[in-house]
């Protein structure tokens, strides 16, 4: 053999060696349409019970920015705040939400969830109202 010949042969060698088990690796496991999480009947009774029971760890609060973007027209901006907590069995949310443009024509609402249902009051008039559905 010649010299390039040796020299060609290591390198083919060594890269061979270096990349076949990534190619391996990749070629293993191919993801399928038809795979994904089990949903029988059982098993999603079970996942739904375990995601319905699910809370936050404690009180909360945050802020956020929301877009309106409708099809036709400008987009229109908000900004808000949410604070969150739980008292004798029930989480109750305080929501603050206002257009970026005009932040003191803002909205609140307070919302209680708990196992005997769910109330929203709505902040008018200097005091809270319950909103009926």
């Amino acid at each position: 053999m010649t010299f390039l010949r040796k020299v060609f042969f290591i390198l083919s060698t060594f890269f061979v060696l270096i990349f076949l088990p990534t190619v391996n690796a990749q070629l293993t496991h191919k993801p399928r349409f038809n795979e994904g999480i089990d949903l029988a009947p059982e098993v999603a009774s079970e996942r739904w019970a375990q995601f319905s029971s699910s809370k936050l760890a404690g009180d909360y609060a945050m802020a956020f920015d929301l877009t309106h973007r409708p099809l036709r027209g400008e987009d229109v901006k908000y900004k808000g705040y949410m604070l969150g907590a739980e008292f004798a069995g029930a989480v109750y949310t305080r929501i603050y939400i206002a257009p970026l443009a005009d932040l003191k024509k803002g909205e609140t609402f307070i919302l209680k969830n708990s196992p005997n249902g769910s109330v929203v009051w709505k902040f008018e008039n200097g005091k809270f109202v319950e909103l009926k559905t």
